[in-house]
């Protein structure tokens, strides 16, 4: 499993979480968590490390904007 640690800009609400959940999800993800107090998520997946544009660049053209904060791999 892999996880990726995020920050996203221009989430306001639960409509906007939910539409990112979506998002995470169709590009392969197994689990979102948010934390509203710091505006950072960890998305969990297994995969290829090719899937940290894909979940960037899916967030982003939703209109919200992603900073990679890092990515890890676990065991």
């Amino acid at each position: 499993m892999k996880s990726i640690k995020i920050s996203i800009k221009g989430i306001h609400c639960g409509g906007c979480l939910n539409r990112i959940n979506q998002i995470i999800t169709i590009q392969g993800g197994d689990r979102f968590d948010f934390d509203f107090a710091t505006m950072t998520g960890t998305i969990a997946y297994e995969g290829n490390l090719e899937h940290v544009s894909d979940f960037s660049n899916a967030i982003e053209n939703a209109g919200y904007q992603v900073h990679i904060l890092s990515v890890q791999e676990e065991d």
